[in-house]
């Protein structure tokens, strides 16, 4: 599968394509897998686990770059809820909440050991154990698809 990064601006919801799995409902953008990434952003928490670890990530609403990321991600959040809203029989439950991408101005991500996680800085590449908090980065990630758990679903 062609590995694209996609203009979050740019993107059009009409190319957003949803397919239903067992628990999971599979996201793509066109043929392709939604990939984006995002501004430089400052870490603002990383937490290494034994099997899944997490790094957040804050949007300064006062950069203006930052802003509109943030703005963007939302309104991708809204689209794909009302999708979800509009496709009732993917879940077990009459209610459900949805568990976003960005809570109180961070977003983050989740990986487990054996992703396929690269960090560069400065050029060089470097291990996620040595990645600190306030340090700036950008990240390319694949929004691949929606998690259905129960009463909750996500990205």
């Amino acid at each position: 599968m062609e590995k694209v990064v996609f203009n979050l601006e740019k993107l059009d919801n009409e190319n957003i394509k949803f397919k239903k799995m067992n628990k999971y409902v599979k996201i793509r953008y066109r043929n392709s897998r939604l990939m984006l990434n995002t501004p430089l952003l400052r870490v603002s928490s990383i937490n290494i686990g034994k099997k899944i670890s997490s790094i957040s990530l804050s949007i300064n609403n006062e950069n203006e770059k930052e802003y509109n990321f943030g703005k963007n991600i939302v309104e991708l959040d809204k689209f794909i809820f009302n999708v979800a809203k509009e496709n009732r029989n993917w879940f077990d439950e009459i209610n459900y909440d949805y568990i976003g991408l960005i809570n109180e101005n961070e977003i983050s991500f989740k990986f487990r050991d054996n992703d396929n996680i690269k960090i560069k800085c400065n050029g060089e590449k470097i291990d996620i154990k040595e990645l600190k908090k306030n340090y700036l980065v950008k990240v390319i990630f694949d929004v691949s698809g929606i998690f259905i758990n129960n009463n909750k679903f996500g990205k």
